[in-house]
């Protein structure tokens, strides 16, 4: 049996993959300021919001910050960011 050698294969990153859906909302949450809010129309978006303020990513942006979410009717979401004192 012979095996091949590959070369210039990249290493891929550790950990989790960042998913691109979300990066614009990623953002918004890094430029928003306390108490600001948007809308969101499905769970799935506000349980990744509620994700990303659990990576360093977030931490590392947004010291002493947290993301809220509350479900506001059937088919929408708000998400806040509040900075603790």
């Amino acid at each position: 049996m012979t095996i091949k050698i590959d070369k210039d294969i990249p290493i891929r990153e550790p950990g989790r993959p960042v998913l691109k859906k979300y990066e614009e909302y990623y953002d918004t949450v890094d430029i928003m300021e306390h108490g600001d809010s948007f809308a969101v129309d499905s769970m799935r978006t506000a349980q990744a919001m509620r994700e990303y303020s659990y990576t360093n990513r977030f931490r590392l942006k947004n010291k002493d910050a947290k993301i809220v979410t509350k479900q506001m009717s059937s088919n929408e979401y708000r998400v806040w960011k509040i900075f603790e004192s």
